[in-house]
């Protein structure tokens, strides 16, 4: 009777331990465990780092600017944040024989008083790939007759804001007997103004820059013609000036004639033929916004 007893007691407590780990492990029904993913930037200040110009129409991805191709010029700082782009202006049609952005048809001059628009841009950019280098051998893109701009690009990651300013300088050039003249009262008006940024940010959202509403006239004192607030600007950002279109077979819009960056010459310029008259201007990125 006793071997009975503890073989009965054996099974028993046996069968109660299997019992309680299985009423444990269903009490889990949905195990569950944590990770975490992590990324961190930096600024990329490499100032031998080629710098990816968006284009400002047509909507590419961009690449890097041919000089040889393209009339303008970039800013001196480095690829997080500089003024990448900004063109020359140019009142004259280009000569058939030019080659590099120097020779130009002269104007007919009217001495009562004169307006002219400045002709569309070129920009050529070189493709590159998905790390940003340039494509070998070259693979270029070249837009030509768009409207003339200027492109800024923050990259920094600061989100504090910047704006650009641009001022004038008087149209100077030397006559036929070396001495230095000016166009006087001569001035660069730039009008209807359009904003072109990241495609994911709407131009009325807080976080695209603004710009000024119609026209402003240029002057030596520096004006403020892009503004982004704080948080706001971040990517690359270009500052279009006059109307486009689209023409037939065209993937990019181009300069609408007599719109955009105007030079308003007065009957009392004084303007000498066989002149070539240069204003230069000074475009200058703060890191801050306007006020």
């Amino acid at each position: 009777m006793k071997k009975m007893t503890l073989a009965g007691l054996g099974i028993l407590t046996f069968s109660t331990l299997i019992l309680g780990n299985q009423t444990a492990l269903a009490t889990v029904e949905k195990p569950e465990a944590d990770t975490e993913a992590t990324v961190q930037f930096e600024a990329n200040t490499d100032p031998d780092t080629p710098e990816v110009v968006v284009p400002p129409v047509g909507g590419g991805e961009g690449g890097i600017v041919d000089p040889d191709g393209s009339d303008g010029n970039k800013g001196d700082g480095n690829p997080s944040f500089n003024i990448a782009y900004v063109s020359n202006f140019r009142f004259n049609e280009r000569s058939d024989d030019d080659t590099n952005f120097t020779k130009f048809k002269p104007i007919k001059l009217n001495a009562n008083g004169m307006t002219q628009w400045a002709k569309g841009t070129q920009l050529t950019l070189n493709d590159v790939d998905k790390d940003g280098k340039e494509i070998t051998p070259a693979q270029s893109t070249v837009y030509k007759n768009i409207p003339n701009f200027v492109q800024v690009v923050d990259n920094r990651g600061k989100l504090s804001g910047w704006h650009l300013e641009v001022s004038a300088g008087d149209f100077k050039g030397k006559d036929s007997d070396d001495q230095e003249v000016t166009l006087k009262g001569a001035n660069i008006t730039l009008t209807q103004p359009t904003i072109a940024g990241p495609s994911e940010i709407e131009l009325t959202s807080p976080l695209a820059p603004t710009t000024f509403s119609s026209e402003k006239t240029l002057n030596a004192g520096a004006q403020t013609i892009l503004d982004a607030k704080a948080n706001a600007g971040t990517g690359s950002w270009s500052l279009k000036f006059g109307q486009e279109e689209t023409l037939a077979g065209a993937d990019y819009e181009t300069l609408v004639e007599d719109t955009g960056v105007k030079l308003t010459i007065p009957a009392t310029a004084e303007a000498k033929a066989n002149v070539a008259y240069k204003a230069d201007l000074k475009w200058t990125l703060t890191d801050a916004p306007s006020n």
